[in-house]
């Protein structure tokens, strides 16, 4: 077995139960992107973390709302738009109104699987189990093609 390879996704316990709920994975990335938007000054959130609605965020900063579509993945898999109808309805839904249209991707991996992240992120805790995440910021979104 090479160094890198691993057993199982980290989102699995040994015997094939999940760690935890896509909800709470969701939730979680939500609470994320919040926290950092916080930092950075925005005001008057409005959260909605129903799966499969968009956008999940939406909050304003120097009299701008933004509008933000949040995914989070559990490694190995990466936080991606792939809902085509839904994001292109949540940007010309923002764009009618003047609004600002972000993507947000959270990447949770697992902190007791070795050699998954090969650079420490903040480590929190869900659901009983350690996460690093990875969390790149606000993407705006320009045009969905």
């Amino acid at each position: 077995m090479l160094g890198d390879e691993r057993k199982g996704p980290a989102s699995v316990k040994p015997g094939g139960k999940p760690l935890i709920s896509p909800q709470e994975v969701h939730d979680f990335g939500i609470e994320v992107v919040v926290e950092h938007m916080e930092q950075d000054g925005y005001q008057d959130f409005k959260v909605c973390n129903l799966l499969n609605t968009d956008p999940q965020i939406r909050a304003v900063k120097d009299g701008q709302t933004i509008n933000v579509i949040v995914r989070t993945a559990m490694f190995p898999g990466h936080a991606q738009l792939v809902q085509r109808d839904s994001v292109q309805h949540a940007l010309d839904n923002a764009r009618s109104k003047g609004e600002l249209c972000c993507f947000a991707g959270v990447e949770l991996y697992r902190a007791c699987t070795p050699n998954e992240m090969k650079t420490p992120r903040p480590l929190r805790e869900v659901g009983g189990t350690g996460f690093y995440i990875y969390y790149g910021g606000l993407q705006e979104l320009i045009i969905w093609q």
